[in-house]
């Protein structure tokens, strides 16, 4: 459903929040007394409307994870339908009876998106001609329709307006909370999000085709420190040390393909995600950005300073992945395991975890 609502994860307090005031409409209907006032024929038609939305009610609230797209505009229209064919049929017109169109429109403009919101607007904008013309002399109608559809309007506006900045804000937050601040690569937690949904059984490998990964591709990651970063620190300062992880990013994302994810773990340790990689492929990887970093000194106010890292490198095949083998937090411990075997043999070197 997400398509049909603001933003992902709305979805379902869209979907309960349908379902809470459908039910409302539901009772309302039930226990109205103009029901009791009425016909028994008209009184079974109001009773089962009734059960259809406590129906609704129940499918929503319960399926709303399983809904097809569209059911939330399909919802919001159904309640502007469901409030001019009760008023037909109660042959009320009075201003609880047309302020009840209220409801569907601040719902699709709080939970739906723009164009959802205003076709819903627009079918209460029909009902509410609809019902006032059918029902009330047409000076009066004229006048209580009036007002009615300009406050539909301008709820619709300043509602979907008010989301719009609240989206636009949101979307702002997502970002920075994905980006580390100093290098502006991914931060830790996209970096274990990502690796955990690559290691999920069945997971797609979305470079199986890809020319340059032969066979059935597993999942890696590189896991590397900057060597003596400390002496960076203490020779140029924090600014220093700053700017010599923006120069190693940059390079190790110049060196990466577009479906890997570079990451700051945290301090000087930076990370490489390969979703979709042979082992073979993993080490040559690893072993061309460690030899970019050396050959690539970092130039700070007028100091030529020689950055080196050490890599640890480990891989999960896809047979592994498959039968659930192989958790985030295993394929991290021997990548880490890895890099310090490499920074106690010598620094400035790639080693492959068992």
């Amino acid at each position: 459903m997400e398509p049909w609502v603001h933003a992902d994860g709305e979805a379902r307090v869209a979907a309960r929040t349908a379902a809470g005031l459908v039910l409302a409409g539901a009772l309302a209907l039930a226990s109205g007394q103009a029901a009791l006032a009425m016909g028994s024929g008209a009184q079974a038609a109001t009773l089962g409307i009734a059960l259809g939305l406590a129906t609704l009610a129940g499918v929503l609230w319960f399926t709303h994870d399983r809904l097809p797209h569209g059911v939330l505009v399909a919802t919001a229209l159904a309640m502007v339908a469901t409030v001019l064919g009760t008023d037909l049929l109660t042959q009320d017109a009075g201003g609880g009876a047309q302020v009840a169109l209220l409801l569907p429109t601040v719902y699709a403009a709080a939970f739906l998106r723009p164009w959802a919101a205003w076709l819903t607007t627009g079918a209460a904008v029909v009902a509410e001609l609809a019902l006032t013309l059918t029902l009330l002399p047409t000076d009066q109608a004229v006048t209580d329709s009036s007002l009615v559809v300009v406050a539909l309007v301008a709820v619709t506006a300043v509602l979907s307006t008010a989301g719009r900045r609240q989206r636009a804000l949101v979307g702002r937050l997502r970002t920075l909370a994905s980006l580390d601040s100093v290098t502006g690569v991914a931060t830790r937690r996209v970096f274990e999000e990502r690796l955990a949904a690559a290691l999920m059984p069945g997971a797609p490998r979305v470079g199986d085709a890809h020319p340059a990964v032969r066979g059935r591709p597993g999942v890696g990651i590189l896991v590397m420190d900057v060597d003596r970063f400390k002496a960076v620190n203490d020779a140029h300062g924090h600014p220093g040390g700053d700017a010599a992880l923006v120069h190693v990013a940059r390079l190790l994302r110049s060196g990466v393909r577009s479906s890997d994810t570079v990451a700051r773990l945290g301090g000087d340790e930076l990370a490489v995600l390969m979703p979709v990689a042979r082992i073979e492929d993993l080490e040559a990887r690893a072993e061309a950005l460690r030899s970019a970093v050396a050959a690539t000194p970092l130039h700070w106010e007028g100091d030529e300073v020689a950055l080196t890292v050490s890599v640890g490198v480990a891989h999960a095949d896809a047979c592994t992945i498959d039968l659930g083998r192989t958790g985030p937090g295993h394929l991290y411990a021997a990548a880490d395991a890895a890099l310090y075997r490499a920074k106690r043999e010598g620094r400035d070197r790639v080693v492959v975890a068992g």
